[in-house]
């Protein structure tokens, strides 16, 4: 059975020779409804997620979706990502790349936070980006400056932060992600079939950038 308090990686969510059909089925249902990798097996290079399973006798019928390997597409995006910019998109690799990130989450201002907190420790900032809980993560430069990061999440989700904000730096961000990066297929009740970007209630100026390049504001969200 998944640990709830863990925060999971795409190893975690590998449905592996070793697991019995109990376990398999729990595995699919647990992970059918979080935001992380859904229960999957990896085939050449396919993979193969789950949802919705229903055990019976010896058996297990779920939904499946068939997709490429991470690798392959990511060189594919990052290609399509830095076709004829003044900023480059690099994929996260490495350890300065965990150091970058840090400093530009300290520097982010509060109207641009939606669930972080003030603080955070830099050892837990290092593990949880080595874990790498997104589809995508990429930092952004122009010439030798890191101005920016985007990640996109397994349910569509795209976040753009920036060291120092620019307006038409992000308008030209987006656009640029939304043009290059396909969503993943939809998941009914689950995920959306296309990109999301979610912005605090407080973030006025990208509410305002983002009606400007045509994006539609779909829903508001509340807390207890």
């Amino acid at each position: 059975m998944p640990n709830p308090s863990k925060r999971r990686i795409k190893f975690d969510s590998k449905i592996t020779n070793e697991d019995t059909l109990k376990i398999t089925y729990e595995k699919i249902r647990y992970l059918d409804n979080l935001d992380y990798p859904r229960a999957l097996i990896e085939k050449g290079n396919k993979i193969f997620e789950f949802s919705n399973p229903k055990i019976s006798q010896n058996k297990i019928l779920a939904s499946v979706i068939i997709t490429k390997k991470k690798s392959s597409e990511k060189k594919e995006i990052l290609k399509k990502l830095n076709l004829k910019n003044k900023f480059e998109f690099e994929d996260l690799n490495c350890k300065k790349h965990i150091k970058i990130l840090y400093d530009m989450f300290i520097k982010r201002k509060k109207e641009f936070r939606i669930s972080s907190g003030k603080k955070i420790n830099y050892t837990e900032h290092q593990k949880f980006v080595k874990n790498h809980p997104y589809r995508f993560w990429f930092l952004i430069k122009i010439k030798d400056n890191y101005k920016a990061s985007l990640y996109l999440k397994f349910d569509n989700t795209l976040s753009l932060n920036m060291v120092s904000f620019d307006s038409k730096l992000y308008k030209e961000i987006i656009l640029k992600a939304k043009d290059a990066i396909l969503p993943l297929p939809e998941i009914p009740s689950v995920r959306p079939g296309r990109l999301i970007i979610n912005i605090s209630s407080q973030n006025l100026i990208c509410d305002k950038l983002l009606k400007e390049i045509g994006l539609k504001n779909i829903q508001k969200t509340y807390v207890t």
